[in-house]
């Protein structure tokens, strides 16, 4: 990064923690010192974000930057709003994560690689948030469904290797098992696929009957 570029971010950090001191004598912001963590964080992965940008061979740069926002993202919800931030934090904070990984894969496809990690930690955020919203072992199916997604994507890909074709096995394990789970979850899914073997059964056997002349 140039130096008039680190001049710059350096001013625009001082500049915040200056109208965030002058905000708190005057009574306007409670918890000062969790925003100024807020910034710090959102700062720190700017800068790592501008060693990418300044040279795109750097794209180790994008965990890190990533991270660093996800760490202040967190940081600001659980402040401005705690209700939000302890229920979804960790989501949040997963989802940035997957974020680096996905735009490392989307940006430098010889980093194929970088799918695996980030399509189980956007899994996980998904997780997380539907943990919150549904009950039973609908979760624990997402968890399945997302891994084997994510290989079923890594398997169909070009990449400079050729084709993962070898992704289709664990795709197809994950698949089983995320169903399995799934279908006691959803009670109605069972009635639905009994009904429709009865008609195809009936369907069946009323075409094996032989007909009138």
């Amino acid at each position: 990064m140039n130096e008039s570029r680190t001049r710059l971010l350096l001013g625009l950090g001082l500049l915040l923690l200056g109208i965030l001191f002058l905000l708190q004598n005057l009574g306007v912001l409670e918890n000062l010192a969790a925003l100024v963590w807020f910034f710090v964080f959102a700062i720190a992965g700017l800068v790592f974000l501008g060693v990418y940008v300044s040279n795109r061979q750097h794209w180790w740069a994008i965990i890190p930057g990533f991270a660093l926002l996800g760490i202040g993202l967190l940081i600001g919800l659980s402040t401005l709003f705690p209700a939000w931030g302890g229920v979804y934090g960790g989501a949040i904070f997963m989802g940035a994560l997957a974020a680096a990984f996905l735009i490392i894969f989307a940006l430098h496809r010889e980093n194929w690689w970088a799918l695996i990690p980030g399509g189980v930690l956007l899994t996980i955020a998904v997780v997380i948030v539907a943990d919150q919203v549904f009950t039973g072992d609908l979760a624990g199916a997402i968890m399945m469904l997302g891994l084997a997604a994510t290989f079923a994507i890594l398997s169909v890909i070009r990449t400079p290797e050729g084709r993962m074709s070898w992704a289709l096995i664990p795709a197809g394990v994950l698949l089983v098992i995320g169903l399995i789970i799934l279908l006691p979850t959803l009670a109605w899914m069972v009635w639905v696929f009994a009904l429709l073997m009865i008609l195809a059964g009936g369907y069946l056997i009323f075409r094996s009957l032989p007909r009138a002349e």
